[in-house]
């Protein structure tokens, strides 16, 4: 920006930047109880005039404003382009005049692109010669912002200007069309020596009229409407954006001949002429592509009332199981309207732990083949396998192509019946419910993948997704947490289980805090069997496993359970009861107990029934674990516990779930060097504060009740404004 005090000064500082305009220098050199006259953008304009107007420092002084009527406005990779299409040498500095006008232009609607240096000029060259007026009309480098701006004709200014085309461009010297809004510029302009000539509201209103329909007419459909809308397509928005962010990113890239040719390509998609109409018509390719990506309105009364409810669990882990059953009573109680439909990777497991209930196939046994040992899931961030990784990836994208088939109606490709039909449930549900659990972790990265996938696709059918009790996050590497970005921030609700970390996780992907706020975990409140399991009545409860450990690991961790089971089993009078989560639990107490024999130590044997360990921990004194549901157990029956952690993941659950109850303190992390003596003063605090840990426990469990049926209550609405 510039500011001229005489005639000269503004010859001189006469041009165009076609990039965003710096006012900072400018508006610094202004006086106070002085009149400057502006020029600008419409939204410029706009700008500078709540600027003057509301700003303490500038409403002292006066502005006269004017307006360049404006289609769109562009970056100087534009200049750039034009001058690498026409293959300038390159030059450590030129200029360019864009409207260079000369004896040889017949009319206004003609002028050169003069590019030129001190020593002489570089390019002359008529603007429908040059390539200029194709990319300009192309919308090449337009801001984004422009497609929605609906001040075409710069309504707040005092004066607006622009060339007069059409008729009037018969005038090699050039015409233009003036609006006075100021009583005192109009009068000026009259007795100036300036030949003026009055235009009816007819003729103004149709000048350049398809730049004002886009610009003013279609501004609704363009802010207000998907751009895959057919108005959009119609309008020229589809085309003019994806037309605009391809040269831009294009050229940064690649340079001008990679995005000289796509993006010829690219444009001959949207617009073909037509010999026999003799002029555009819209590509027919894109009437097809309308019904594929345009989602109708009417889409709705094809939705059953159906919840599609999916976890982590199915794999014989009881505290998965538990968030199962408790998620799927609550929701049958709460909508009995609703048909509620478990999504498992294992139905006949599955009906056999929860039979009241109606079970499906879950998307990693019918998009990901878990369930085939040829099948391409069950893979984390640590994994080399990085072909099965790009085969998850591809898969991912052809079902995620296939579902914009599914919501048109028409035939899907490339995937099987089974995961057509998936997706064919998914579109006509009302809701996704995520039940509670830990599988959406950098961590168990395919099933984080998977659920990134559902998300996705459910925003394709308009289906809302919620999430309930999750420890979420642990991203692990800059993919998943882009992925993530993408694929949950349509999701409506996500509550998780902790008090910081998932938060803190969502936050650093830019999901929206006011959508996301902790709950409990979902096995909190889960029932328990109403008989004793145990003919004991002062013992502990015990739980460690090998989980994602090497042998060297296993070795250091025996050795660390020895020292901690050794301290209780010599300084108190407490038995010990190892409470296997999961079968794979039983190799780790095998181990010990071969190695460490002691008639003070039992391993309970039962059938993984969650209802059986649940009551096993409640009848309890204190219980000691490295996984996380021992830990919601224990704290919905009330029973102090002290958190083992092997690992960043299970630090992020386990310290996590005991800050809900204040329990933190008694967390404990055994790759801390001094962690067997941290051990033995976090045990004699909590026999000392037995009964204050107690009291502390119960005031929290009431609390999270509360916080469990605020979200059930931002259900019920979401699910109201699905049918409304």
């Amino acid at each position: 920006a510039r500011l001229s005090s005489s005639v000269e000064e503004i010859v001189e500082n006469v041009s165009s930047a076609y990039q965003p305009i710096d006012f900072s220098d400018v508006l610094s050199q202004l006086e106070e109880n002085k009149t400057y006259f502006v020029t600008g953008t419409p939204c410029v304009i706009r700008g500078l005039k709540n600027l003057f107007q509301n700003h303490k420092k500038y409403n002292k002084i006066k502005i006269i404003t004017c307006a360049l009527i404006c289609s769109h406005n562009t970056n100087s990779q534009f200049v750039d382009y034009l001058t690498e299409i026409n293959k300038l040498d390159d030059n450590d500095a030129w200029q360019i005049n864009i409207r260079q006008k000369d004896d040889s232009i017949p009319d206004a609607n003609n002028f050169n692109n003069h590019v030129y240096t001190k020593k002489g000029n570089l390019l002359l060259k008529n603007r429908f010669k040059s390539g200029w007026t194709d990319i300009w009309r192309s919308y090449y480098f337009a801001m984004n912002v422009c497609n929605y701006c609906s001040d075409f004709w710069g309504y707040e200014a005092d004066i607006s200007v622009k060339d007069a085309w059409g008729e009037w461009a018969k005038d090699p010297l050039g015409k233009n069309i003036i609006i006075v809004r100021n009583k005192m510029l109009e009068e000026d302009l009259l007795h100036a020596n300036v030949v003026c000539e009055p235009l009816s509201w007819d003729i103004m209103k149709n000048h350049q009229y398809p730049t004002a329909c886009y610009k003013q007419v279609e501004a609704y459909n363009k802010n207000f409407k998907s751009i895959f809308a057919l108005c959009n397509i119609k309008n020229g928005l589809l085309k003019n954006k994806v037309m605009s962010k391809l040269s831009k990113r294009l050229y940064k890239k690649y340079g001008w001949r990679v995005t000289q040719i796509i993006c010829k390509i690219v444009g001959k998609l949207f617009f073909i002429k037509s010999k026999k109409l003799k002029k555009k018509t819209h590509f027919p390719l894109l009437k097809a592509l309308k019904r594929i990506f345009k989602y109708h309105e009417k889409d709705k009364l094809n939705k059953t009332k159906t919840i599609l409810v999916a976890g982590g669990y199915g794999f014989g882990n009881v505290g998965d199981e538990a968030q199962c059953a408790e998620t799927l009573k609550i929701l049958t109680e709460r909508y009995p309207d609703y048909q509620i439909v478990n999504l498992t990777p294992n139905v006949n497991y599955s009906k056999e732990q929860h039979p009241k209930y109606y079970h499906s196939f879950a998307s990693r046994v019918l998009f990901f083949d878990s369930d085939k040992d040829y099948g391409i899931y069950g893979f984390n961030n640590s994994d080399s396998k990085w072909f099965r990784k790009f085969r998850f990836l591809f898969r991912s994208f052809l079902i995620y192509l296939n579902a914009f088939l599914v919501r048109a109606d028409l035939p899907t490709f490339f995937i099987n019946a089974n995961a057509a039909k998936f997706l064919y449930d998914l579109k006509t549900a009302s809701l996704f419910y995520f039940c509670g659990g830990g599988y959406l972790t950098g961590s168990t990265q395919s099933r984080l993948w998977d659920g990134i996938l559902i998300c996705r696709v459910a925003h394709i059918f308009r289906v809302p997704v919620v999430m309930s009790g999750q420890t979420i996050g642990v991203w692990e590497s800059r993919f998943n947490r882009m992925l993530a970005r993408w694929g949950f921030k349509n999701v409506k609700l996500i509550t998780v289980r902790d008090e910081e970390f998932s938060l803190e996780d969502l936050k650093s992907i830019g999901f929206p805090l006011k959508n996301s706020f902790p709950t409990h975990d979902d096995a909190l409140f889960c029932e328990k069997a109403p008989d004793k399991m145990v003919d004991e009545n002062n013992y502990i409860t015990l739980n460690f496993h090998y989980w994602g450990m090497k042998g060297k690991d296993k070795t250091v961790y025996i050795e660390k359970m020895h020292q901690i089971i050794d301290y209780v089993l010599n300084n108190t009078s407490y038995n010990l009861v190892f409470i296997p989560m999961h079968a794979t639990d039983k190799n780790s107490f095998n181990d010990y107990i071969q190695k460490y024999p002691s008639n003070r130590i039992r391993c309970f044997d039962y059938d993984f029934d969650f209802r059986k360990v649940r009551r096993v921990i409640a009848d309890s004194k204190m219980c000691i674990t490295m996984k996380h549901h021992p830990i919601i157990f224990a704290m919905g029956e009330s029973v102090p516990v002290i958190s083992l952690a092997f690992s960043k993941y299970y630090v992020h659950k386990n310290l996590g779930a005991l800050m809900q109850y204040k329990m933190d303190r008694f967390s404990l992390d055994l790759e801390d060097e001094n962690s067997f003596e941290k051990f033995k003063k976090l045990f004699s605090k909590l026999e000392n504060n037995y009964s204050d840990v107690v009291s502390t426990i119960n005031k929290q469990k009431e609390v999270l009740k509360k916080r469990k049926e605020k979200f059930l209550s931002l259900v019920d609405e979401v699910l109201e404004k699905k049918y409304k």
